[in-house]
């Protein structure tokens, strides 16, 4: 473990990367791509989705603002298929994007320094209590963009420990493998801040509103738990003992003997709800938030 303060974890987060939008335009633009209020942005850290016409997640961000760019942070894997279709739209926009190949995302769990060099480190939504003592995890969780130059000197582990307190927070991602099977409030991702409902119009955002304008949405992603790895893949089928469907892996994540999984279920069906996978048992664990 590298340390930077004492309980501090310092990963390279290598599933992740950075995008940079410049021009004139570039608040304007994004105002009409993505979920969240792009003219609040600030340099604090700004949970968003970018959505299909259907109101699906194409993919989640991360934004953040200076007096010349906005940067996002997205899914590596996911990175030249947003380029692509980010620029289709883009039309007459004075607006450019572009990959940072310098940048390197940087998470940390436990401590958290308020700069880790010259970088800001950001805070982020925290595990509940009970799941961060049943997962061994320290409190505290927070995310910082550096050079590949500094990330060398940070003796950084890999992402692992990272991951699993962003799971453990339910804070959700989407990645290529559940492209387009979630809208936003059923991954959560308006509970941990990443939508407005009083900005204007963005791509998918009719659906959006519509699904919160019924007053309650019938699926939720829940946080399960098991004292076992187990090898659970994003936008995997999850059934009951009995063998009934039950929901769809968001995210999961398995180290040191514990696994922890985002799960997107039946909110009418969670009372005792319990899911097998093989001979493995994933019992409900308690979010940081209330669903």
């Amino acid at each position: 473990m590298s340390n930077c303060a004492t309980g501090t974890v310092i990963c390279s987060i290598s599933e992740l990367c950075v995008l940079r939008f410049t021009g004139d335009d570039r608040v304007t633009f994004l105002q009409g791509q993505v979920t969240n209020d792009v003219t609040k942005l600030t340099g604090s850290l700004m949970t968003a989705g970018y959505c299909s016409p259907k109101g699906r997640l194409i993919a989640t961000m991360r934004l953040w603002a200076d007096d010349d760019a906005i940067y996002a942070i997205v899914p590596t894997e996911q990175a030249p298929a947003l380029l692509k279709r980010l620029k289709m739209f883009i039309l007459r926009s004075k607006v450019s994007v572009e990959l940072l190949n310098d940048a390197r995302v940087v998470g940390l769990v436990g401590q958290l320094p308020e700069r880790l060099g010259d970088a800001v480190v950001w805070e982020q939504l925290d595990a509940a209590v009970q799941t961060r003592i049943g997962a061994a995890l320290p409190q505290g969780r927070g995310m910082c963009v550096v050079s590949e130059t500094a990330l060398q000197t940070l003796d950084a582990q890999p992402s692992t420990y990272y991951w699993l307190a962003t799971v453990a927070a339910g804070d959700p991602w989407i990645f290529e493998a559940t492209r387009e099977l979630f809208v936003p409030q059923g991954i959560n991702l308006e509970l941990v801040g990443g939508v407005s409902f009083r900005k204007g119009c963005y791509t998918g955002q009719e659906v959006v509103s519509r699904v919160q304008h019924i007053g309650k949405t019938p699926r939720r992603a829940f946080l399960f738990g098991c004292s076992k790895e187990i090898d659970l893949k994003a936008g995997q089928d999850v059934a009951t003992a009995e063998g009934v469907p039950a929901g769809i892996v968001v995210q999961s994540c398995a180290v040191s003997g514990r696994t922890l999984a985002l799960i997107q279920c039946e909110s009418a069906k969670m009372d005792g709800l319990v899911l097998r996978v093989g001979e493995d048992e994933l019992s409900a664990l308690p979010l940081p938030y209330a669903v």
